[in-house]
Formats: C-alpha cells, structure tokens, sequence
C-alpha cells in the first residue's frame, strides 16, 4: 500500500510511530477525559476511543461491558474505511493531481 499511495520508508516508519502514539494516548487518557467531560453514554465512550485510539483504546473498555462492543465495532469500521479510502481514493487522487 505505501508503494500505491508512493510513500518511501521513512514516511510509513513515522506513520508507524504516530499510530502507536495515538493508541498509548487515547489508552491512558481516553477514559479520564470523556469522564471529565461527564460522557457516560455507552455507545459515545465506545465510537470515541474505539475511532480515536484503535486497538489500545478498544482494549482500555474491557471492564466497561457495554461500551468493548462499540469500540471493537468502531475500530474495525475505520480499518475497513482507511484501507478502502486509500485503495481506492489513493488512484484517484493520483488520477486527479497527474
């Protein structure tokens, strides 16, 4: 995917490092911060960090029972949205730029 999008080593390692970043925030913080924001709906905490901070962020809900399934349903939507967006958006924006 980096080769189709034309992105060399080190633009993929700092997308590598950002993910991971990203993930270890939304994991630590997450919780307190939608806690001080009185976010207590289930379904909001669950597509907040199951979007925001992937897999780290899902992992972080295990003991909220009723928000792990929103934000394992979250985290798969945006993996299967980025893959396709640059799939297919990739070629197009290609296409379109020249």
């Amino acid at each position: 995917m980096a080769k189709m999008m034309g992105l060399d080593g080190t633009g993929c390692s700092m997308a590598v490092v950002f993910v991971v970043v990203t993930g270890i925030l939304g994991a630590s913080v997450g919780r307190k911060i939608m806690d001080s924001w009185k976010v207590s709906d289930p379904v909001a905490r669950g597509l907040g960090l199951g979007v925001a901070a992937h897999g780290l962020g899902t992992a972080s809900l295990k003991d909220e029972k009723e928000a792990f399934p929103f934000a394992a349903i979250a985290m798969a939507g945006v993996g299967i949205f980025s893959t396709v967006l640059v799939g297919v958006g990739g070629k197009a924006i290609k296409a379109v730029l020249g």
